[in-house]
């Protein structure tokens, strides 16, 4: 498990918490004069238990962003797409321009760790199964200037999020001075406008935005026109 510092603190707090558990049966014992068990317990048990009740927490942590969370819900009227983002804690969303294309986006607050951001745009027309991976290869390549990245020749795999049917790939590429990892995706419901989605973050740490992109992409929809 990679142990980030924002992960120190509830670390430490389990820790304690299980070595105050420990305590406590041990007292109750002694209360109840049940020597054999307390005798045990002070001796591996306890430090059985405390090793045990630590490692249930960790994999607890592990699964925190796994839990059905609520969402805010967006309906982006120049999009004509409802986008779920992140809403515990808050992700502050705009609309922006990009060469002519709006573009909405989700950023972290600035105490998340690791910083992410996620983007959507629509292109303005459909395509059939054969012509897409011809219209991903190009906008992946798009994607990769504007990110300035050398990672060269990029592997795209089939993808399906809620809905949409496309492509995907990953790639290292930098957002002003600073390296990071975009996670691109193109794809759409038959006979719908296609759907580009990005994600990135700091180097190595697109694992752990996996939930996020999950409760997000897997519910972005195509408003009733």
């Amino acid at each position: 498990m990679d142990i980030t510092p924002y992960l120190v603190g509830p670390l430490l707090g389990r820790l304690f918490a299980s070595v105050l558990i420990v305590w406590l049966i041990c007292w109750l014992f002694s209360r109840l004069k049940f020597k054999p068990s307390l005798t045990a317990l002070k001796r591996w048990y306890s430090l059985l238990a405390i090793v045990l009740i630590w490692l249930l927490g960790i994999a607890g942590s592990a699964r925190a962003g796994e839990d059905s969370r609520a969402m805010a819900i967006n309906q982006v009227e120049a999009l004509q797409l409802t986008i779920w983002t992140e809403a515990q804690p808050n992700w502050p969303t705009r609309l922006e321009q990009h060469r002519g294309r709006s573009v909405f986006v989700a950023e972290s607050h600035d105490n998340y760790y690791p910083p992410a951001a996620m983007s959507w745009a629509v292109m303005p027309f459909n395509v059939t199964d054969a012509e897409l991976d011809g219209v991903f290869q190009q906008a992946l390549k798009s994607a990769q200037n504007n990110y300035q990245s050398r990672s060269g020749v990029v592997i795209a795999s089939d993808k399906v999020y809620g809905t949409l049917v496309g492509k995907q790939a990953t790639f290292q590429g930098k957002v002003g001075n600073q390296p990071v990892d975009v996670q691109f995706f193109i794809g759409s419901e038959p006979g719908k406008p296609l759907i580009v989605m990005q994600a990135y973050t700091l180097p190595g740490k697109l694992p752990h935005l996996k939930h996020q992109i999950r409760r997000s992409w897997n519910n972005v929809s195509y408003r009733e026109e």
